[in-house]
């Protein structure tokens, strides 16, 4: 006797799962995973109440001067230099390197937010 004999319709069974399995369309919608950007600019505003911040930035498709609002996490690493700040020690002005990721409302996806997880600014001396 064979060690890993199978029968004829274990065998059977299992090349029509896996057949089964490799057959099927993977329905994703074109937002379903986040798209996570760098954005630089200028900092122009402030919100440290509402973790907002607004950028002057160039759009990169129209070449066209845009200020975008963006939400900051709440967990978002921000740096001034090398040392580890608050968003309330970033100041109006200050050049700013920030990585974002755009997601969409559950069932609106016509609603989108960009949210900023990461902001690294040059120190002001």
């Amino acid at each position: 006797m064979r060690p890993f004999a199978l029968s004829g319709g274990i065998v059977a069974w299992w090349m029509c799962a896996a057949l089964s399995l490799a057959s099927l369309s993977v329905y994703a919608h074109p937002h379903d995973e986040p798209e996570i950007f760098q954005v630089k600019g200028t900092l122009t505003g402030i919100d440290a109440l509402n973790y907002a911040i607004a950028i002057d930035t160039i759009d990169p498709t129209t070449r066209a001067r845009r200020n975008i609002l963006f939400l900051v996490d709440k967990k978002a690493k921000i740096r001034n230099g090398k040392t580890r700040v608050d968003l309330t020690a970033l100041r109006p002005g200050q050049q700013v390197i920030c990585m974002a990721e755009r997601t969409f409302q559950e069932g609106r996806q016509d609603r989108e937010r960009v949210i900023v997880f990461e902001i690294r600014a040059d120190s002001v001396s």
